[in-house]
């Protein structure tokens, strides 16, 4: 798959997957009320907006060439949770079913994505969406 395509392809799944923005309801530990790298407390819940995200600047994850070499694919979707000013300030593996390499290069695409922020009342605000990274030899 060509990067081109497969950056159309990410960019295409993720206007499919901002539904799902902020719906990790995995519960916190007991006492964590300390706030993470996006000024939000909880890393795992949800967090509202009347508009979603948008984004301004994508990457296509990297094939690994070790999984090239070993016929992996798969697709993970990573969850990413976005600044008030539209930065990735963290990501992680929502799913996957795929290697431990092609998880670590979906992350550190995400990472390098930008986006308009979500707003709230017209307030840019923090929020958590889905983005599918789909590695794929065909």
């Amino acid at each position: 798959m060509s990067a081109l395509s497969a950056h159309g392809l990410v960019a295409m799944l993720l206007l499919f997957v901002l539904a799902a923005c902020g719906k990790d309801h995995a519960a916190s530990p007991p006492g964590a009320d300390s706030t993470g790298p996006c000024g939000v407390a909880d890393t795992s819940g949800f967090l509202p907006f009347d508009s979603p995200p948008e984004p301004t600047f994508s990457v296509a994850a990297e094939y690994p060439e070790v999984s090239r070499e070993q016929g992996d694919e798969g697709v993970v979707q990573v969850l990413v949770t976005l600044s008030p000013a539209g930065l990735v300030c963290a990501a992680r593996v929502q799913s996957t079913d795929a290697s431990v390499e092609l998880q670590a290069a979906a992350v550190d695409a995400a990472l390098k994505w930008r986006f308009e922020p979500a707003r709230l009342d017209g307030v840019a605000v923090p929020c958590r969406i889905v983005i599918p990274f789909r590695f794929s030899l065909g």
